[in-house]
């Protein structure tokens, strides 16, 4: 509602199919005030709202028109490869945002994500090793990178539990 204060219409969640309903809203004259993206609480919400209650699928998603960035602006190029976290860190805000269940994207496609960066990479995201449950697609993602000769200046953040882990050691 403080971000209602400033503008015109607000994208809440994910916005795969929220964005660009928003823009179609805009362009005929019929803004909402909200445009909700996954199973949020939107009670609380006054004004006009719509929703899209279900949560992205993580298939066949457009990549970001790197081309258009200033050209020396971004030191790192962001890629996700999941969303969502089961675990409920008291001070984190991801599974309120993208939920328990983590959602991965198809290998392939982050393949080709990657294969189009020129420069360094940053995961764009909590936890670029994966859980426990997703370790085995994360340990092919990154074998594949490593195949595929894309292994170059790669980072990204990762929870330490992986490492305690035969699985995530390897």
């Amino acid at each position: 509602e403080e971000c209602k204060g400033h503008s015109d219409a607000v994208c809440i969640g994910e916005g795969e199919e929220a964005w660009p309903a928003m823009l179609k809203d805009l362009a005929r004259g019929d803004l909402k005030d909200y445009y909700v993206g996954g199973p949020h609480a939107v009670s609380h919400l006054k004004g006009r709202i719509r929703r899209f209650p279900a949560r992205s699928d993580l298939r066949n998603l457009s990549t970001p028109r790197r081309g258009l960035f200033p050209p020396g602006r971004y030191k790192l190029n962001g890629l996700f490869v999941s969303r969502g976290c089961p675990y409920d860190c008291k001070f984190c805000s991801v599974k309120n945002l993208q939920g328990a269940e983590v959602r991965l994207r198809p290998i392939e496609e982050v393949l080709k994500e990657i294969s189009e960066i020129q420069g360094p990479i940053f995961f764009a995201e909590e936890n670029v090793t994966g859980t426990l449950s997703t370790a085995g697609y994360h340990l092919e993602l990154f074998r594949r990178i490593a195949s595929e000769g894309m292994g170059r200046n790669l980072s990204g953040g990762s929870l330490l539990g992986m490492a305690g882990n035969k699985r995530g050691r390897k």
